[in-house]
């Protein structure tokens, strides 16, 4: 059937023309259309729209969930002027509506007119072969038919009584097969069930399923148990039945677990540890409820006693000790050990069977070597002998305890922390006669480092503490002393270019600027003050994405009363005249105010100029590892954000060319900073 839509048209035309010079404005679009909703029946069919319009016009259809195919195909889409749309809906074969809308445009102009169209769903239908199901006792395979147009299930009848029926592809969308196993019947009884099938709440289509029953079944296996470890062993005897059955013996050292069963089965046997030197032998008896007894004879070896270590014997030991000498005891008896001298301790003390021993054995500060028996025996075998295990322990050595170096050492200006080594064959502890000097370890054994850290020294004079080696292990150790020395901390001034003060190093880490000019210092993440040194591999690398923004005051690593350039006042420096401005090659780039100065600028005598130098790279966003070019390339952070991309901010970078600003970088990227006077 047709349908046709009257459209309600009406237009105006107004012919405009100009106070001033009579002039004719051109006619206003127009497109007109009835937007009333369609609605759609089930079956297929066609619609029309009428347009009137004073131009050209096309419909499409925008489908509210879009589909597999088009349901709704255009007869008529595009006219000029006055018109018709022509358009069929399909058959809807589906049990939901389905909604689309005819869009209007008309070209040259924002006039959209928008019909919906809503088409009314089909019935849901179900059609299911429900030719019953017969199989045998060995089981088979079965395919179900199902016809719909709609969402179907299909369950096993009883599933929890019923696990003998597996349904594969048990629930579809439309026409389908249901996949069915009918597993072996090994009881002596026939089974029935049903598969109901069903969708949504109606009444389920029920195919009937029965199977055969099976013959007599009885075995068991294993048919004999042999060789039985004198130490006792679990066995798992299987029954393959479809009949009652229980398990018994009765020689005292044989436990059967789980012994009485229905059909397909299994039961333990436990064989109990002997101490016989003779073989022993008993039978398990397994008995059906209609059938013939079946024997399984056990036969469990003899002992023989074992008793020694593994290894038999041991290297010397060192004199600082051993703290978990790993020894085995190899057995098949009980047994118990000891130890003759108390600076070398044996756990456990006694046990049974193979088992590992710990033997602690203490220093050795005498200059002589020692000795210790271990002594293994048995507790039950009086035939077995003791085995003995000798210990063996050096001397100790002539003591050694020295700094390494063992020179006065000196903190230059800036510098917070110095590495101090130590050349020992006792255990030590080193101290500090002044309170600002922090030793990390103060104390340890043998050779080994220690950090010593200190706040700046912000006198004007140098500070000194001794600091004194000592041995903690032996009191007759002569104490060492060595002198050290931190020079008063420099205060950066900085130099002033176009009203900006520029630090004259880079940051060497949080709130300390680098010992020299040239000095790449250390690499930043953006908006953090954590220091990262520009060589070698890093953890703890920062990966996820920092937010929108600039580099927060709370995070600048500058020290007091400087901070992280902003892109503005960074990019001062590229655009300065190229006399005041220069880039040296694999070293980095001079910038002053007066171009004789800059081109006579050296890291000896900068002439009143700052040295940016090559930062060696940068460490990567994803996970820290250098990267970039060592000799050649320079990398420096603003604290200005990007607002369109949140986790970039901007930078100033050179490679092969002259430095640029603005660079858009990963915020997780690690870069050198230049601070400048707040």
């Amino acid at each position: 059937m047709k349908k046709s839509i009257l459209l309600a048209l009406v237009a105006s035309a107004a012919m405009l023309f100009s106070g001033c010079n009579g002039t004719k404005e051109p006619p206003k679009p127009v497109l007109n259309v009835d937007e009333t909703p369609i609605s759609a029946v089930v079956a297929e069919d066609e619609y029309t729209i009428e347009v009137e319009s004073n131009g050209k016009w096309s419909a499409v259809v925008d489908y509210a969930v879009e589909p597999e195919t088009d349901w709704i195909t255009f007869e008529n889409a595009e006219g000029e002027n006055d018109g018709t749309v022509v358009f069929k809906v399909d058959e809807n074969l589906l049990p939901q509506t389905r909604t689309a809308t005819i869009v209007i445009s008309l070209e040259g102009s924002t006039l959209v007119k928008n019909v919906p169209v809503n088409q009314a769903a089909a019935e849901e239908n179900l059609d299911v072969d429900t030719t019953p199901i017969e199989a045998t006792a060995e089981g088979d395979t079965f395919k179900i038919s199902v016809t719909s147009n709609t969402a179907w299930s299909a369950v096993v009848e009883n599933a929890d009584e019923n696990d003998w029926v597996v349904l594969s592809n048990n629930s579809g969308e439309g026409d389908g097969e249901i996949d069915v196993e009918v597993v072996e019947n090994l009881l002596v009884a026939s089974r029935n069930t049903a598969i109901l099938v069903s969708i949504g709440e109606s009444e389920p289509v029920r195919v009937s399923v029965s199977q055969d029953a099976a013959g007599l079944i009885f075995n068991v296996t294993p048919t004999e148990i042999n060789d039985i470890p004198t130490a006792g062993d679990t066995y798992i005897v299987n029954v393959t039945s479809n009949h009652t059955w229980i398990a018994s013996e009765d020689s005292g050292w044989v436990t059967i677990t789980d012994g009485v069963g229905s059909g397909n089965g299994s039961f333990t046997i436990q064989v109990d540890p002997t101490t016989s030197t003779s073989t022993r032998n008993t039978t398990v008896t397994v008995t059906p409820t209609d059938g013939t007894a079946v024997t399984i004879p056990i036969r469990q070896n003899a002992i023989d006693p074992i008793l020694n270590f593994n290894p038999t014997s041991v290297s010397e030991i060192g004199y600082a000790g051993e703290s978990a000498l790993k020894v085995n005891v190899v057995a098949n008896i009980a047994w118990t050990v000891s130890s003759s001298e108390g600076w070398a301790s044996v756990t456990p003390l006694s046990g049974s069977g193979d088992r590992e021993l710990t033997i602690r054995v203490d220093a050795n500060d005498m200059l002589q070597s020692r000795t210790a028996k271990i002594t293994l025996r048995a507790t039950i075998h009086p035939t077995a002998q003791p085995v003995e295990l000798v210990i063996t322990q050096a001397g100790a050595p002539t003591p050694v305890l020295e700094f390494n170096p063992a020179t006065n050492i000196t903190m230059l200006s800036g510098i917070k922390e110095v590495s101090l080594g130590v050349t020992a064959n006792v255990a030590w502890s080193i101290t500090s006669s002044e309170t600002w000097a922090t030793i990390t370890p103060s104390t340890g054994s043998g050779d080994g480092s220690v950090k010593i850290s200190a706040p700046l020294n912000d006198t004007s004079e140098p500070r000194s503490t001794t600091l004194t080696l000592a041995s903690t292990s032996n009191p007759n150790v002569t104490s060492k002393m060595i002198t050290l020395t931190q020079e008063p901390t420099v205060a950066e001034t900085g130099i002033t270019i176009n009203g900006i003060t520029w630090a004259t190093k880079n940051l060497d880490g949080n709130g300390v600027f680098a010992p020299t000019i040239d000095s790449k210092g250390k690499f930043f993440q953006f908006n953090s003050n954590v220091a990262w040194a520009v060589t070698g591999s890093v953890t703890g690398w920062r990966t996820a994405s920092e937010p929108t923004g600039n580099w927060l005051p709370e995070n600048d690593p500058c020290p007091e009363g400087w901070r992280v350039p902003t892109e503005t006042e960074l990019g001062t420096l590229p655009k300065l005249t190229s006399t005041l401005r220069r880039k040296v090659t694999n070293q980095g780039s001079w910038y002053g105010t007066d171009a004789t100065a800059v081109a006579a600028a050296t890291i000896a005598n900068p002439q009143g100029c700052i040295f940016f130098p090559i930062t060696g790279g940068y460490r990567s966003a994803t996970n820290g590892n250098v990267s970039g070019n060592a000799t050649r390339d320079g990398y420096y952070w603003t604290s200005t954000g990007n607002l369109t991309i949140g986790s970039y901010a901007s930078s100033l970078t050179w490679t092969s060319g002259n430095p640029s600003i603005g660079v858009t970088t990963n915020k997780n990227v690690g870069y050198a900073v230049r601070c400048v006077k707040k």
